[in-house]
Order: structure tokens, then C-alpha cells, then sequence
């Protein structure tokens, strides 16, 4: 879409906020040699942020995991990505986070327009101090339908993208986090 419109590589702002597969199309952005000077990606704040949690991208089909039947809905709390894994993404390819929105958004501005200020800039972490994060903000997931598109990013980049892995491994973190936004999934823990 970006080329058909003739969009400049070296935009000045982006925001990627589709809830839903935001993840793959920042990073697919950012992979085709797009760099936005400032960028907004909308995050999951029901995913704690030590975790890279996302719902996995609709076009990739491998690994023996079905995703034909997949159709997204925004009614519960497992849509989108955690801010972790929009970090993993956002620090391979040159960005720093330099702002939070409160539930909504995180800012990323490209790592050479910071010059010497990144040791200025508080870590990663510090953007979520006395924040709720991981705690329920959306309604709680009652279907255990959406645990086949979950993965865990962290793994899928580690493992040069086996879904398997990647689902298994999100399935051990939501398990082990008891989050409150699968506690109505029947028998899930």
C-alpha cells in the first residue's frame, strides 16, 4: 500500500494501531525499508511487559497450524501485541521507546535522531512505573478459540519463526502469569 501511494522511506510520523495484527505490519513496514522518524504502535496492556505476547500474523501459514479459520473480532482482552514484543521489533530495526499513552500507545522515535540523548532517556521499563500493566482493561477472553493464534514473539524470532514453538511457549507464559484476562477460559489453568 505504502508503494502504490508513492509513500516516502523516510516518513515523519507513523501510527500502527489496528487491533489486531499490529505487530506484523510495523515490522513488515520497518522490513521494507521504511523509517519513520517518530512512530506510534498501539499496545496490549493486558500482557505484563517482560512478555511478547501478539496474536500471530493471519498470512503466515506453516508449521502444521491452522490459521485459515481465523477471523479477528475486538470483543475480549487477547487482541493485539504486549509491548514487549512491539520492543523486539522496534529495537531491531533502530527505534527507542521515548513515551507511554496511558493504555492505549507506546512512541518510538528512530535511534540516529536521538544522537547522544538516548543515555538521557530512561530505560524501557521506567514507562510503566505505577502503571497496571497486565492487570484486565478489556473484557475477559471466555473463548479458548484465540489460544491457537497466540504467540509467544520472543520464541518465533529465536527459533527463525516455528509457530509450534511460538504457541506452546505463549500458552506456558499465560499459563504460569494467570492473567486475568483468561481466567473465564474453561479449563485453561
Amino acid at each position: 500500500i505504502f508503494e502504490e501511494n508513492n509513500v516516502p522511506k523516510e516518513l515523519d510520523y507513523l501510527s500502527c494501531d489496528m487491533d489486531s495484527h499490529d505487530l506484523w505490519v510495523f515490522r513488515a513496514i520497518l522490513e521494507a525499508g521504511y523509517r519513520p522518524r517518530v512512530i506510534t504502535t498501539e499496545y496490549n496492556s493486558n500482557y505484563p511487559i517482560t512478555d511478547a505476547i501478539t496474536l500471530l500474523d493471519p498470512t503466515i501459514v506453516r508449521n502444521s497450524v491452522d490459521i485459515g479459520k481465523f477471523e479477528f473480532k475486538f470483543s475480549q482482552c487477547a487482541w493485539g501485541a504486549g509491548a514487549g514484543a512491539l520492543r523486539i521489533v522496534a529495537e531491531a530495526h533502530g527505534y527507542k521507546m521515548v513515551g507511554r499513552v496511558g493504555y492505549l500507545d507506546l512512541i518510538w522515535v528512530r535511534n540516529d535522531l536521538l544522537m547522544n540523548q538516548c543515555s538521557l532517556l530512561p530505560p524501557f521499563e521506567w514507562f510503566f512505573h505505577n502503571a497496571s500493566i497486565g492487570k484486565l482493561h478489556h473484557g475477559q477472553q471466555s473463548s479458548s478459540d484465540i489460544l491457537s493464534q497466540i504467540i509467544d514473539y520472543e520464541t518465533y524470532v529465536r527459533t527463525g519463526g516455528n509457530l509450534t514453538a511460538s504457541n506452546r511457549a505463549a500458552h506456558s507464559i499465560l499459563k504460569r502469569r494467570r492473567l486475568p484476562c483468561y481466567e473465564s477460559v474453561k479449563n485453561f489453568f
